[in-house]
């Protein structure tokens, strides 16, 4: 098996970091498909206006883009885990990973507010 999150999933469960859970397995494996599917993915490259740039328009000749996916859950059902789990085998030159509240504050930081949002622990 290539290496990707649902790989690493299986690894920390065989490792005994982790106990099997359904769920978890069915994200790591929707995961996996999405960097299989990234990984042969190459979005076309040159300029076509600023309606194609908005995603208005589509040439026709660009390959259509993988689906996404939406990750929800109840708080500790290891969300965070997959993802990390992804885009440490993920498929793309250039990654960042964030949570919300380093976004945020991030934006927070160029607008100048007055008070930014920091991490709860």
């Amino acid at each position: 098996m290539t290496d990707g999150p649902l790989s690493r999933y299986r690894a920390k469960i065989t490792n005994g970091e982790l106990s099997h859970d359904p769920m978890q397995e069915l994200c790591a494996e929707k995961l996996q498909s999405l960097k299989n599917a990234l990984s042969h993915y190459e979005p076309a490259t040159g300029s076509g206006g600023w309606r194609e740039r908005f995603g208005l328009t589509r040439r026709r000749d660009e390959p259509t883009p993988p689906s996404g996916l939406y990750i929800y859950g109840e708080v500790g059902r290891s969300k965070s885990m997959l993802m990390d789990l992804f885009f440490e085998s993920a498929p793309v030159e250039a990654r960042q990973s964030q949570k919300i509240w380093q976004m945020t504050r991030g934006y927070c930081v160029s607008m100048k507010c007055r008070s930014p949002i920091l991490p709860m622990r």
